[in-house]
């Protein structure tokens, strides 16, 4: 499948993304070159098969919308081939899912790192993977705003280091933290994957 975006394209997308990339690292306390290596891994990716799980997506949910009959979202999530039943995709520059997303937006709350409202969600909302309005909110915000996509794509950096590795103080991260890290955001696994140790290249090339 032909890709979307080319290595010189990606790099001119973050050269144009770099004050917005700076800010929302700053306020995280995330070094640039963590998101910067997810971005240019996960661009390097996306195919014209992703534009159109994005649009299924998309249909699906206006469907759902005038028939006022909503998915029941607490299931298994439907696959990339199974168009008609698909309400979540990994969308734009971070391709990230909403329900993902969500998970990290309600990790960093915890954390005290951020708020609904800061996101512009509402004040002192409670957001759920399975409610229907909640997923179709934050993926169209996915989908449309770039500044949003690289905050939840952030967020889910910083999640991900979380669950690998009980730290989010990127001072004291090792090589294999990083790899682990990486490896989380795109995958379930416990061990460094492919896709971590090319995201740790992109990482050192950043630096």
């Amino acid at each position: 499948m032909i890709k979307i975006y080319s290595p010189q394209k990606i790099e001119q997308i973050l050269s144009s993304l770099e004050p917005e990339i700076n800010d929302i690292c700053s306020r995280y306390k995330l070094p640039p070159a963590f998101l910067k290596a997810i971005l240019t891994r996960e661009m390097k990716e996306i195919d014209f098969l992703d534009l159109i799980a994005d649009t299924a997506v998309f249909c699906n949910w206006q469907r759902a919308k005038l028939t006022r009959v909503f998915p029941d979202l607490s299931g298994k999530e439907s696959t990339r081939g199974d168009l008609l039943r698909k309400y979540d995709s990994s969308t734009g520059y971070g391709q990230i899912f909403a329900r993902t997303a969500i998970q990290a937006i309600r990790f960093a709350i915890e954390r005290g790192l951020t708020t609904t409202e800061a996101l512009g969600l509402g004040k002192d909302r409670s957001l759920s993977v399975d409610s229907p309005a909640d997923r179709w909110e934050v993926w169209s915000r996915l989908h449309k705003e770039v500044a949003f996509n690289l905050t939840c794509s952030a967020l889910n950096v910083i999640l991900s280091a979380w669950e690998m590795t009980g730290k989010t103080d990127f001072t004291l991260f090792t090589p294999e933290d990083i790899k682990l890290t990486f490896t989380r955001y795109n995958a379930d696994v416990r061990q460094i994957t492919p896709y971590g140790e090319e995201a740790y290249q992109s990482y050192l090339h950043y630096c």
